[in-house]
């Protein structure tokens, strides 16, 4: 058997190539198969739509199923037959039978990449211990809320065992010491847990990553409106997600900027003030402060918000287009990296600033990129200016389900790093302080220029 590419059915499916008797006199073989259905090839045609069959699997294992045909192909070049169906009133013992094959068959394909016994053994423990008992745990909670059964329960336990098999895979990351290796034990797990987590649309949607890059202006808007979305075990997976300390911390840095905003020009003496937002995505900090609270400014304000994503500045417009009479903004489609690469033109376009911010990039850009854009920001500010950088203390937090749920990697540094990068940048004349969200995940750093 050879496992697929992740599949976006509700149920795994794998390459299973195996020996099918299908009543009375039907000798074929399996092309695929998950615990819902199954597809076929047959020498000569089908003329029912719905039989009884007998799959037979390489450990002694045998599956009675009836099944019901759902389509049906004739392959020219090879003169032959192929089925899809799905299975009737399937037993529970055959259920746990092709589980189990399903997960035997992941491990199997994983083990083929690995070399090292001791790796093989620590990968093997993990799946047939850790991994077999979350899935039937993920099958059982399913079933109990397609039933009816009250969600909080399920819910607690959605969150026990999940918060568990993150904390052995964290445990096996750390023993295989091997970043690629784990890549690949990361892929594999997502493959296998897919169909029951990203029955969650906010957990399917941070793993997709529809515009290209984790954390995009939808899914951080879904993270602060912090309700489910999905329906049964999808609910109780976009709550595991909407709860996690990320998220949370997410939620906390958005009101943290929003009171630094408000704050600074409910204080500032200019009569002008000049706000650039760096990745700005929805801007919801903006919207909260200029049309929720309509706030009345009594200055002149000019907000330049950048973002790589088209589709993002758009909404922010749109988000904005209500906002304060004193209010003027542009919305630009820039990537940072034409910052660090064309500095003198595109300082040109920005204009000196009087407050710089930059509040969900930082984390997602390596220290050499970081560096450069930090010079470049602080080469914009005004005297007095500030720039404004939040980051996630990689000391205060380990962001485990978003990376094996949803593949979201950042570069992880604490407080004393980021100091340090500041520090190599050899800018002088500035002032830094450090301040926290109240989780204490994310800390904003300002750098004033003297």
């Amino acid at each position: 058997m050879k496992r697929t590419d992740l599949d976006k059915r509700q149920f795994s499916r794998i390459e299973a190539i195996l020996p099918i008797y299908i009543s009375p006199e039907f000798l074929g073989e399996t092309v695929d198969l998950s615990e819902t259905g199954i597809s076929f090839i047959l020498k000569k045609p089908l003329l029912l739509s719905k039989a009884q069959a007998k799959i037979k699997f390489a450990s002694g294992e045998n599956v009675d199923t009836e099944f019901k045909v759902i389509w049906s192909k004739y392959l020219v070049k090879d003169g032959k037959f192929t089925y899809g169906a799905c299975f009737i009133r399937f037993k529970e013992k055959d259920l746990e039978i092709i589980r189990s094959i399903l997960i035997k068959s992941s491990l199997n394909s994983l083990l083929q990449k690995v070399i090292d016994k001791k790796n093989q053994d620590l990968i093997s423990a993990f799946w047939n211990d850790d991994l077999r008992e979350y899935i039937n745990k993920l099958a059982k909670m399913t079933k109990l809320l397609e039933q009816g059964e009250d969600k909080e329960p399920i819910y607690k336990e959605v969150v026990s065992s999940s918060d568990a098999i993150m904390q052995r895979g964290d445990e096996l990351e750390n023993r295989l010491n091997d970043k690629m290796l784990i890549k690949k034990v990361k892929k594999a797990f997502r493959e296998i847990c897919g169909p029951w987590v990203y029955q969650s649309e906010i957990v399917k949607r941070a793993f997709e990553k529809p515009r290209g890059y984790p954390g995009d202006y939808k899914i951080i808007e879904i993270i602060y409106d912090n309700k489910p979305i999905s329906q049964n075990f999808g609910f109780c997976a976009d709550r595991y997600f909407l709860n996690n300390a990320y998220a949370v911390a997410i939620r906390n840095r958005k009101d943290k900027m929003r009171e630094i905003l408000f704050s600074y020009l409910n204080n500032t003496n200019s009569p002008k003030v000049s706000i650039l937002n760096i990745a700005c995505g929805s801007n919801r900090e903006l919207k909260e402060i200029f049309v929720d609270q309509k706030f009345s400014p009594k200055r002149d304000i000019m907000l330049t918000l950048v973002d790589q994503d088209e589709e993002a500045l758009k909404f922010s417009e749109q988000a904005l287009g209500g906002s304060a009479k004193k209010l003027a903004c542009r919305f630009m489609q820039h990537n940072v990296l034409e910052y660090i690469n064309q500095s003198t033109k595109y300082s040109e376009i920005l204009g000196m600033q009087d407050l710089i911010y930059s509040i969900g990039l930082a984390d997602y850009l390596p220290d050499r990129v970081l560096k450069n854009l930090i010079i470049f920001c602080f080469n914009l500010l005004k005297p007095e200016g500030q720039l404004i950088i939040a980051h996630k203390d990689a000391a205060k937090y380990k962001p485990l389900s978003p990376d094996w749920w949803c593949d979201w990697t950042f570069y992880p540094r604490d407080e004393n790093s980021l100091m340090k990068l500041i520090h190599e940048t050899q800018i002088n004349n500035l002032d830094i302080k450090i301040e926290r969200e109240p989780s204490k995940i994310i800390c904003f750093l300002t750098i004033k220029k003297k």
